[in-house]
């Protein structure tokens, strides 16, 4: 047992020495095994139908980034680190809302297509529900996105979470997109204190474009709304919360933030796996020259 801990401890260390020779990428902060992604996003509603109430057809629209990769500790990703960020815009569209009581709804949401058509030169294609990227600029913002630090609109902070290479696309087929207990007026957001509690989501989504350099095992995945289990790719978990736009607690054009972790499950390289290969033979070998002794 010891001898095999000791080669685990000898592979790790060799596999940190070939992705720090990697540089900055994304990939050098993603452990295999079970992975947890924890982020910093924003939304905003589209009202379609100018109702004054989030409904079918109506639209929510956002950017996200991965600013932690891993737990206990977690390795910090994009920012002021030495890692590139990784970034995502999304945009659902919804297609089914059930009362839930004082003014709120579970709702679920499906890809809307004029997402895919907008963003085509970026990637997207039918069925794309949420587009990542990774870029070396590590200027996000959801928040003074303008010039000079200014507020800016939400082309600006879009704009921050679109740069870079596209390191993933996803959709929602086998999988789903699903709010419980979240507020009918998403607006109200802009004028309550930050992080004022405005319903729970959940997404299980999968692979459409996968450039992360790696493979992934599936993940059991549960939605709040119908505590269903699903088996996708990645699967996130979280709050909405309000932003505070109005009462100072943000200077930014969204009226909702988000506070949601991501799961997902990496497939160990075969490099790594040889690297602990080749640590079990070196130590069997040092055993044999022992026993010799």
């Amino acid at each position: 047992m010891k001898l095999i801990k000791t080669a685990i401890a000898m592979a790790a260390l060799l596999t940190a020495s070939v992705g720090a020779l990697a540089g900055t990428s994304v990939a050098n902060a993603i452990p295999a095994g079970n992975v947890l992604l924890s982020d910093d996003s924003a939304e905003r509603w589209i009202d379609v139908n100018n109702n004054g109430l989030l409904d079918i057809g109506d639209k929510l629209r956002g950017i996200v980034t991965i600013n932690q990769s891993g737990s206990a500790p977690a390795t910090l990703i994009g920012g002021n680190t030495a890692y590139n960020e990784l970034t995502a815009i999304f945009q659902t569209v919804v297609t089914a809302m059930t009362p839930a009581g004082s003014g709120r709804f579970d709702y679920t949401f499906a890809a809307d297509p004029a997402f895919a058509a907008e963003f085509a030169s970026k990637g997207a294609t039918a069925g794309t529900v949420g587009l990542f990227f990774e870029d070396s600029a590590n200027d996000f913002r959801r928040a003074n996105c303008g010039a000079g630090g200014t507020a800016g609109t939400y082309a600006d902070c879009e704009a921050t979470a679109t740069g870079g290479t596209l390191w993933a696309s996803f959709g929602l087929s086998g999988g789903f997109w699903t709010a419980a207990g979240a507020a009918g007026v998403p607006s109200a957001g802009a004028s309550l204190p930050l992080t004022t509690p405005l319903g729970q989501f959940s997404i299980g989504m999968n692979f459409i474009t996968n450039n992360t350099g790696f493979t992934w095992n599936k993940v059991k995945c549960v939605d709040l709304t119908t505590f269903a289990i699903s088996v996708v790719d990645f699967c996130g978990q979280g709050s909405i919360i309000a932003s505070g736009r109005d009462i100072g607690d943000s200077t930014g054009p969204y009226e909702i933030f988000d506070d949601v972790n991501f799961t997902a499950n990496r497939v160990p390289e075969p490099a790594s796996i040889a690297l602990v290969g080749l640590a079990l033979l070196g130590l069997g070998a040092t055993a044999r020259r022992s026993k010799k002794q």
